[in-house]
């Protein structure tokens, strides 16, 4: 066992937008409301990572592993378990050196070997889950962790008693003035990888929508290589559109739009709920363990949104399902209503209190 004095809270985990943003939530809490409070990530090699930890003021390094390969290739086996070994060793070097006082699990492939070492050292380790299907790694290491902060009170694979049903941590938000209007404002995202399905089915969406074009206006988060283009479509078809490739400040757009169009990965829907946004949420068919389509039928059954399934998505259907919400716009009221009901704005600061009153003595 070997633990620091220090007050040194390590995030092992990432490869996503959904993995690395309610972590780094977590660590601007704690170095505001914890004196001292030391801060490391340790994330995977994918780019998104390295975009978004590039953006932060905390130090951060990259494990080595890579996700199980699906395909029986034997090089591509190889390549994992030589990357696997390398993560162990890795991951060892990097608790020893920084002795963290806690491990928060972010999930992903990239949170195992870490994980994995700091319970086998004692090192108390939590993990956030923001899926009411609990990630592969959280499911199998869990049972050792000091509890799982969750979005969901009732999240499969994991035991009651280890769900802390706090809500994700979701960005620091301040909630700005909606300005009331006739003109509907949608908000097109992907997720932080973005999502090409979505933006095609959107743009070619427009033609049938040109009826209501004075009533939309669109914020879209594009692809960084389609940017341009997204903007030309909107303008092609007489749309007000304003077309960015990344917004790091979500809460000014959050606050001024009226509908979401999205992915229904845990991280998102944790900030359109605080926010209380109606959607038309697109889950991904492939997500591990089906998690997107669960995660967006619970938002369904509870009346905070709407659900079209990638087989089903057409630009006729997507067209048809937003201007039904124009003409019903008592419709998006409700669903804003009951996603409001959902949202747990406060879980950032309820899991900074548990991680300083447990591991870190106190706080400011």
């Amino acid at each position: 066992m070997f633990r620091s004095s220090k007050k040194t809270i390590m995030f092992v985990g990432g490869g996503s937008g959904g993995h690395l943003f309610p972590g780094i939530a977590v660590a601007d809490e704690l170095c505001l409301r914890v004196k001292d409070c030391n801060i490391v990530f340790f994330v995977t090699s994918k780019s998104i990572d390295m975009q978004i930890m590039k953006n932060t003021r905390y130090p951060w390094y990259v494990c080595s592993t890579i996700a199980f390969p699906r395909k029986k290739s034997l090089s591509q086996h190889v390549n994992f378990w030589r990357k696997f070994l390398v993560s162990w060793w890795e991951s060892e070097h990097l608790l020893r050196i920084k002795r963290p006082s806690c491990v928060v699990g972010l999930g992903g492939f990239g949170s195992f070997t870490a994980g994995s070492l700091a319970l086998l050292h004692q090192i108390p380790v939590l993990y956030l889950e923001g899926n009411i299907v609990a990630g592969k790694v959280v499911r199998y290491l869990s049972p050792w962790s000091k509890g799982v902060f969750c979005q969901y009170e009732n999240c499969f694979g994991l035991s009651p008693d280890k769900i802390l049903a706090s809500g994700l941590p979701i960005r620091q938000q301040k909630i700005y003035p909606k300005v009331r209007s006739d003109v509907l404002k949608i908000l097109v995202m992907g997720g932080s990888q973005g999502a090409k399905c979505i933006e095609n089915n959107v743009l070619n969406s427009l033609v049938h929508l040109k009826s209501y074009r004075s009533r939309i206006s669109f914020i879209h988060i594009a692809g960084k290589e389609s940017c341009r283009a997204v903007e030309a479509t909107y303008l092609k078809y007489g749309f007000h559109a304003q077309v960015h490739r990344f917004i790091s400040q979500m809460d000014s757009v959050y606050s001024q739009v009226d509908l979401v169009v999205s992915r229904a990965g845990g991280s998102s829907l944790a900030e359109i709920t605080s926010f209380g946004i109606a959607a038309i949420l697109i889950p991904f068919s492939a997500a591990a363990d089906d998690h997107q389509r669960k995660n967006a039928m619970h938002i369904k059954n509870l009346n905070a949104g709407i659900v079209i399934e990638e087989k089903d998505l057409q630009p006729l259907l997507l067209a048809q399902t937003i201007a039904n919400l124009i003409d019903d716009k008592s419709k998006i009221e409700q669903m804003s209503c009951f996603s409001k009901k959902l949202g747990k704005p406060r879980a950032t600061l309820a899991v900074v209190d548990y991680i300083a009153k447990n591991f870190l003595g106190s706080l400011v």
